[in-house]
């Protein structure tokens, strides 16, 4: 994420483009990601669209009908992190839902798991209430922004999946509230990272070790969704 003018985090909508030019007309896929940090080790291949949404189902219902508004995809995928419910899943686990067989045979033969999802308007940030989302809904993980995603696309009868890849277990707590930092937009406010961190350096390890976490997680749903697109053609 970068550092906006007005002292946030800006994950705003924006457009990460493929190693080579694309032609518009030869698009296949769309990719969505929250945020670039999610999407730092993917490298798309020719054919491939990656757009940022932002956080939440708001921000993401905006971005995807933006990006939907012209030449729709013959496949879209909303990918990122995602919280663990189901406790069987470590951090760096992959997480599908796809009702494309073709896409889901091969997510399974790359090890990512067949999952249940819940989209929250907010991050699961306790282990309690991790629990508690697992105990009403049964879901195996929680996530932010693909619920609404795949939500426009069947409505545009656009074929659609999700892959999401574990940064936080069911059994752990996040170090920090980010609920209290996130904007309207998506965005993260700085002041209120800083706020919440430097006043509490008892936090300071889980926080590296989170960090650690998201980037092994990044690197593996980075691989992993690469090798998905190079298999499907």
């Amino acid at each position: 994420m970068r550092e906006g003018s007005s002292g946030e985090f800006s994950p705003s909508p924006s457009t990460i483009q493929p190693r080579r030019q694309l032609n518009s007309a030869r698009m296949k896929a769309l990719v969505f990601f929250a945020v670039k940090e999610e999407a730092r080790f993917f490298h798309p291949p020719e054919g491939c669209t990656v757009k940022l949404t932002g956080m939440g189902p708001g921000p993401a219902r905006a971005a995807v009908e933006r990006a939907l508004a012209s030449r729709p995809p013959s496949h879209v995928f909303t990918c990122g992190f995602a919280g663990g419910l189901n406790p069987a899943l470590p951090v760096g686990a992959l997480a599908f839902d796809a009702a494309d067989e073709r896409v889901a045979s091969t997510l399974s033969a790359l090890g990512a798991i067949r999952s249940a999802f819940h989209c929250l308007p907010r991050v699961a940030t306790t282990r309690v209430e991790k629990a508690r989302l697992r105990q009403e809904t049964g879901a195996d993980v929680v996530e932010m922004e693909s619920g609404i995603v795949r939500q426009i696309c069947q409505e545009r009868k656009i074929p659609a999946t999700t892959l999401r890849v574990i940064s936080d277990t069911a059994e752990e707590d996040l170090p920090l509230d980010f609920n209290t930092m996130m904007t309207p937009e998506g965005t993260l406010r700085l002041g209120g990272f800083i706020g919440q961190a430097v006043f509490r350096p008892g936090r300071w390890p889980a926080l590296w070790s989170l960090q650690k976490k998201t980037s092994l997680a990044a690197r593996i749903l980075g691989r992993t969704l690469e090798e998905l697109l190079r298999r499907l053609g």
